[in-house]
Order: structure tokens, then C-alpha cells, then sequence
């Protein structure tokens, strides 16, 4: 997920969850027990894969050495048996 992904759907997320509350309480629809938070969930969700597909990815350069549990042969690490 790309860092405006995580924001947007931060953001719409929380916009969403009011507005479909809202809703529910001026009986626009009835969701039972937590429909309401799943919805809004859901909504934050697919607002966040939207626009990771949207977005520029980083280059490969920026992203040399995030993985810091194998070691440079590609195998497992090291342990230290003491």
C-alpha cells in the first residue's frame, strides 16, 4: 500500500463511517449489529486499493534492503545457538 493510500483511506474511512451512521439514523437503511463499522470498513478498504493501483509505485532502488530477514545469498539468517 503506498503512503497516499494509507492516508485515503484513513480519511475516507472515517468520512464513510459517519456518513453511513448518518444514514442509519435517519432510517435511509437498517444494518444489523456491526454492519455499520463493516461497511465503513469496507469502503476505507477499497478507497485504499484504488488508489494503490492509481499511484506511482516507488522505483526498485528505494526499496533495496527493506527486507532485513534474509541474508544477501537469499537464504534464512544466521542463528545464534548459545
Amino acid at each position: 500500500m503506498s503512503p497516499h493510500a494509507g492516508w485515503s483511506g484513513l480519511v475516507f474511512g472515517t468520512a464513510a463511517a459517519v456518513m453511513i451512521f448518518l444514514l442509519c439514523r435517519v432510517g435511509v437503511f437498517a444494518l444489523p449489529g456491526q454492519g455499520t463499522s463493516f461497511l465503513a470498513a469496507a469502503v476505507a478498504f477499497v478507497v485504499s486499493v484504488v488508489v494503490s493501483l492509481v499511484a506511482k509505485p516507488k522505483p526498485d532502488a528505494e526499496l533495496v534492503g527493506l527486507v532485513h530477514s534474509l541474508t544477501p545469498e537469499g537464504g534464512p539468517p544466521a542463528r545464534d545457538h548459545r
